[in-house]
């Protein structure tokens, strides 16, 4: 059996069928990890080996199709916190998408009380069970599901930008 070397300085038994890894670290890399293990109680190399394969699995969860649908709650959670809200009135459509209105105070600026059933404000109050989606994305996906969450919102608010660049034509290259 061979023997690994700890950030304890201490030669501990390596478990059967594992491999080594090694990992080269700056003085101040080292110390600001070792600070985090403490604070958590663990060893520096548990704190590694755990950030390691919980960053792994957080990029594989994210970028694959599974139970989670993260780019969607992602989008959602981005329409929620920038799309700008409209009020949609029943039945009035053109072809099959519903005819929107900006709303600046409220549905009652835009609309008279005698018309106000079955309106829908959106982006919609979400319902509790939005936030177990919510929980489950940030669980399953971590800081991958979050920067979803930004690419959708930086999609969002510079969809209306006039000054975007143009993109990069492939066969210009």
């Amino acid at each position: 059996m061979t023997t690994v070397a700890t950030d304890r300085h201490v030669e501990e038994p390596e478990p059967t069928g594992t491999i080594s890894f090694s990992v080269r670290l700056t003085k101040r890399e080292r110390d600001l990890l070792s600070r985090a293990a403490k604070k958590r109680a663990r060893s520096l190399t548990s704190l590694l080996k755990n950030a390691a394969l919980e960053k792994a699995v957080h990029i594989l969860n994210t970028s694959a199709p599974n139970r989670v649908d993260f780019r969607g709650t992602a989008e959602e959670i981005a329409r929620q916190l920038f799309a700008p809200r409209s009020v949609q009135r029943p039945g009035e459509q053109i072809g099959d998408h519903p005819i929107r209105c900006e709303v600046y105070a409220s549905v009652e600026a835009v609309i008279a009380a005698e018309d106000r059933d079955g309106v829908a404000v959106s982006p919609w109050h979400p319902p509790p069970e939005f936030l177990v989606q919510i929980r489950d994305a940030v669980h399953y996906g971590g800081t991958e599901f979050l920067d979803l969450i930004v690419q959708a919102s930086e999609a969002i608010t510079t969809r209306n930008e006039g000054n975007l660049a143009d993109p990069i034509d492939p066969n210009s290259i």
